[in-house]
């Protein structure tokens, strides 16, 4: 029975210290991070977390339609993506930062991704199970498989007239 334990210990260490949070920001004069959302996606590997911080400026599109496809697709698993916040004017003198973290079109395949206050400017469009998408805002969203979840999001577009949202 020692052993049985020693050795879950073990594997739980070990997984837990190979994640790396990854810094992304691309605002004018900051260094040593990645500029754009794709980058820090690409450099990713299971268990980090990405971490979006305040900006005006998008981090970009993600993907793409396979007719135009010129990034290489990201197709990974257990990855948690980390933004600003959204609706954070609604509370003058409450907030640090009152940018939030855009990101523009994406397309990508994995399981067990959660997003936390991100806000989505273009179509999401997500193939997996098991993603949690948590306080985000998002224009258009396809999620894709079962089992993912979406709570307290913003939908611009009232849900029912929005003919891109599509939780299965």
């Amino acid at each position: 029975m020692k052993i049985l334990i020693t050795i879950v210990i073990l594997v739980c260490y070990v997984t837990g210290v190979n994640a790396t949070i990854l810094r992304c920001n691309n605002n004018p004069g900051v260094t040593g991070t990645y500029q754009t959302f794709y980058d820090a996606l690409l450099a990713a590997s299971p268990g980090d977390t990405i971490h979006l911080e305040p900006s005006p400026i998008s981090y970009g599109k993600v993907g793409g339609y396979p007719e135009n496809l010129t990034q290489q697709p990201i197709n990974k698993d257990s990855l948690t993506i980390i933004g600003n916040g959204i609706n954070l004017s609604n509370h003058p003198g409450l907030q640090m930062d009152t940018l939030s973290s855009k990101i523009g079109f994406l397309s990508a395949q994995g399981n067990y991704w959660n997003f936390y206050s991100v806000d989505g400017q273009a179509a999401i469009f997500l193939y997996g199970h098991h993603n949690l998408f948590e306080n985000c805002r998002f224009t258009f969203t396809r999620i894709y498989y079962h089992s993912n979840k979406l709570s307290h999001c913003y939908f611009p577009i009232a849900v029912g007239s929005n003919p891109f949202l599509d939780v299965s």
